[in-house]
């Protein structure tokens, strides 16, 4: 069984958000979440928790444009 990995101690102070993205990427995510044992919520907490540390995201992210998009 696959370990999940911890979010840091401030997660005891979480804060809702809201997402939208298309039904189709929904679906994939539940799908992906649900092969892992997880949910859609726990893999966006996560990729938000490591997103500063991602080189690619800042990549596709430059300051002052619009994004690219990730392929």
């Amino acid at each position: 069984m696959r370990q999940k990995t911890p979010l840091p101690a401030e997660q005891n102070f979480m804060k809702n958000i809201t997402v939208a993205v298309p039904e189709s990427t929904y679906i994939k995510a539940r799908v992906w979440a649900a092969e892992h044992q997880t949910s859609v919520s726990a893999v966006v907490a996560y990729l938000l928790h490591t997103l500063p540390e991602t080189k690619r995201a800042a990549d596709h992210f430059p300051r002052g444009e619009k994004p690219k998009p990730i392929s």
